[in-house]
């Protein structure tokens, strides 16, 4: 859970996520909320797994559940406002 939680501190100051094999941190300069648009930013951090590689840790910095169930979050809180 705690490294869960850098991560998602990590992408909320805009810093990035870096890895040791990396060359380029994802979503630096970039500060991550919950306004925007999280199957993109899915999407983006596959993309940038198939250029650079997974990391270590299965994959998991970039492809976190904890990401996954946020997504899902947001899509629950806006299907909620639809209704």
């Amino acid at each position: 859970v705690s490294h869960c939680m850098t991560s998602c501190h990590v992408l909320q100051l805009g810093a990035g996520i870096k890895a040791p094999q990396w060359r380029a941190s994802f979503m630096e300069g970039y500060k991550v909320d919950l306004t925007m648009d999280f199957d993109k930013m899915l999407e983006d951090a596959k993309d940038f797994e198939e250029k650079h590689g997974k990391d270590k840790g299965r994959g998991w910095k970039l492809q976190h559940p904890a990401i996954r169930k946020t997504c899902k979050f947001q899509k629950f809180v806006l299907d909620e406002e639809e209704e």
